[in-house]
């Protein structure tokens, strides 16, 4: 039998503020499949179900970290972390905010690409992927670089 995977639920998630919901949902694509609700002035939901949450696994917080896949750390671990990291609650200079950006962008990206890595395993691509990922990092840093001679 399949132990059951670790994962937030509604209870947990509307504990946190809405910003901090909101940055996550956008982080890990979580969906909304279900109205609000509100019962004795409490939130009891956002309109994420516990289906919904289930899109943020262990493995998808532990590459936004930039944490190596299959860490010892626990999902809850994890969350908090990112929790934490998502809640800087500090005023960031402008240097900061555009560093705090790239940070939150290439997480996202890493996802993705982490996605697109099982789906061509699943398809018995990934020398192709492979080749394409690596194709356009080369292309990234020459043109960082001033020395592009290529294009994909």
């Amino acid at each position: 039998m399949m132990t059951p995977q670790a994962q937030i639920n509604q209870h947990q998630w509307v504990q946190l503020s809405a910003e901090t919901r909101n940055k996550l949902a956008g982080i890990f694509g979580i969906p909304r499949s279900e109205a609000s609700a509100i019962m004795g002035n409490t939130l009891v939901s956002d309109g994420h179900n516990n289906s919904d949450l289930a899109v943020v696994t262990k493995e998808k917080m532990e590459v936004y970290l930039g944490i190596v896949v299959g860490s010892k750390l626990d999902f809850y671990e994890l969350f908090k972390m990112v929790v934490e990291l998502v809640e800087k609650k500090k005023v960031l200079t402008d240097e900061e905010r555009i560093k705090t950006i790239e940070t939150e962008n290439i997480g996202k990206w890493l996802i993705i690409l982490n996605d697109m890595k099982q789906k061509a395993k699943e398809l018995n691509l990934e020398e192709q992927f492979s080749r394409i990922v690596n194709e356009i990092f080369t292309v990234q840093k020459e043109t960082r670089q001033g020395t592009k001679k290529r294009s994909i």
